[in-house]
């Protein structure tokens, strides 16, 4: 698997944890205590954000890279393996990181020795989840064959995301200009968009007339701008032979002007959202998610457009490729891509989110659509029915409801039931549809189709489970590899993760025993429609 998409997986998983965590934790109730309980109150979080910001930076610089890259470019380094027992080791690992920050955060009063060894239990933790996952993706004897390729790409990237969290942290003291600036451009976009703004610039609060804001200092801006400086510096090294000097110094100034402009109209964003009555929806996901989408955007669109203007590049891009010799398809994408759609559709949907995921649509829109660009691939596959399947799903909705931790009539969710008849009806209906056919085929494709297989063998889609049942040594690489797959799948669904540990057991022995990917597609599909009829028939809404 290419460098590139294996980082960009790396990124997705400790964004997505780091969100998890940074959601269900609130770091302030650390500040202010002794130790290193102190310590990492006080640097943890920017400790974090640079580890995302640093793998964010490194991927994105590498697509540019490979984007752009002319004929000569020296070829990936190949024998890629996804390591089974590294990967149980992160979920293990992160585990107990989860663990540890319960106790860490909770309430009360502290405890100085007690909180020390925490804070060492939580360190350790983490610090072996970040490697493990490292390793899980990437075996360490590759790695620094993939550094080596990079050339310092990688030390680059470090070294800016090292500086942008110096810079963001050591200059407080502009804080107060920062954020007059900021203030006063938010409150000029407001006024042109709405009127009755109301303004106290000693509190910095902006007021639209039945939603205020007031901008605290950390969101003044300048830690965009500290990222997006380092972001630039590293560019401007890693691109040095393509851009010309001096005129590439003019996108060092322009980034950091873009960012700081995009942090006002973000803030502005989010007085009209909640100006419009979506009061949870501007405080929750807009509020948390705008600034790094931001970022990402307007970071990586910014190097890949100017690489492409004769005014600031040195060389003409290479030859175009020719339609008749078209790229070839990435042989994962199939597998892959319907499952990720639904997953980087949501992300982008809770940036919206009032609470109620009114948004769902968009995410069985976006596998449908995937699923039909891949239609050729899929209509290869064995899709012979077998008994055996709905009776798989029969047993694993069984299971899930004997798991399920709060099974209780609950009423039909406020939001919906406040929706007008022809709306909760498309609702229901795309819901179903999701949860019937467009999520048991793209989590089939992913996780029994390609991690299942692929943790058994790298030519995965041609694994034999015969012969990975028949011999001792690959009876025990079957095994972990069932486990390994299924703790993923597991902890996919969240408090439900126990159940789904034991379905995804059962969905990867029934495609073990058949062959035939249709069969945990469909025992998928029996088990989440019989869930889905709880709902009408019994009140069950937090099944869903």
């Amino acid at each position: 698997m290419a460098l590139t998409l294996r980082i960009l997986l790396l990124a997705a998983l400790f964004t997505a944890e780091l969100l998890y965590i940074t959601i269900r934790f609130d770091n302030a109730a650390l500040l202010g205590r002794a130790g290193l309980t102190g310590a990492i109150g006080t640097w943890g979080a920017v400790i974090l954000r640079g580890l995302v910001g640093f793998v964010i930076l490194l991927a994105g610089l590498l697509w540019i890279r490979r984007e752009h890259a002319g004929a000569g470019e020296t070829a990936l380094p190949g024998n890629f393996r996804l390591n089974p027992l590294f990967a149980l080791g992160h979920l293990l690992a992160m585990t107990a990181f989860l663990f540890f920050s319960a106790q860490l955060y909770q309430p009360g009063t502290p405890n100085a020795a007690n909180d020390t060894w925490l804070a060492l239990a939580w360190v350790s933790c983490g610090v072996t989840g970040i490697v493990s996952g490292a390793f899980a993706a990437i075996n360490p004897a590759i790695w620094h064959r993939l550094l080596r390729h990079s050339g310092w790409i990688s030390i680059y990237s470090f070294a800016g995301i090292l500086f942008a969290c110096a810079t963001s942290t050591f200059s407080r003291s502009l804080w107060p200009l920062a954020t007059g600036l900021t203030f006063a451009m938010s409150k000029r976009l407001l006024s042109l968009a709405i009127s009755g703004v109301t303004a106290d610039p000693v509190r910095s609060l902006l007021a639209a007339p039945h939603f205020s804001v007031e901008i605290a200092p950390q969101c003044s801006g300048l830690e965009g701008v500290s990222l997006m400086l380092a972001f630039s510096l590293v560019a401007l090294v890693v691109f040095r032979r393509d851009y010309q000097f001096p005129r590439a110094l003019l996108l060092i100034p322009v980034g950091m002007v873009l960012i700081f402009l995009a942090n006002s109209v973000r803030i502005t964003a989010l007085i009209l959202i909640g100006e419009a009555g979506y009061e949870k929806l501007a405080e929750g996901g807009f509020h948390s998610q705008a600034g790094w989408l931001m970022f990402i955007g307007i970071s990586l669109g910014l190097v890949s457009i100017t690489r492409r203007m004769p005014w600031m590049r040195k060389h003409a891009p290479g030859p175009a490729r020719s339609p008749a010799s078209p790229a070839p398809e990435n042989p994962l994408a199939c597998w892959l891509l319907p499952f990720l759609g639904i997953l980087a559709t949501g992300m982008v949907s809770n940036l919206f989110s009032t609470g109620f995921a009114w948004l769902y649509p968009l995410q069985v829109i976006t596998a449908i659509a995937l699923l039909w660009r891949f239609r050729g691939r899929y209509q290869q596959f064995d899709w012979g029915f077998t008994w055996q399947a709905p009776a798989a799903g029969v047993v694993v909705f069984l299971i899930w409801l004997a798991l399920e931790p709060a099974l209780h009539r609950t009423g039909q969710p406020a939001a919906l039931s406040a929706a007008a008849l022809p709306l909760q009806i498309l609702w229901l209906t795309f819901r179903v549809a999701g949860g019937v056919f467009t999520v048991p085929l793209a989590e089939e494709l992913a996780f029994r189709g390609y991690l299942f297989r692929r943790l058994l063998g790298e030519d995965f889609e041609s694994e034999n489970f015969a012969s990975a049942r028949g011999q001792q040594t690959k009876r025990v690489r079957f095994c972990i590899s069932l486990l390994a797959s299924s703790l993923v799948f597991g902890v996919m669904h969240g408090d439900r993760w126990f159940a789904g540990i034991l379905a995804g057991v059962c969905y990867g022995l029934l495609y073990a025993r058949t062959g035939k990917l249709a069969a945990p597609v469909i025992a998928h599909a029996t088990t989440n429609a019989l869930i889905a009829c709880c709902i009408p028939l019994f009140g069950y809404w937090n099944l869903w």
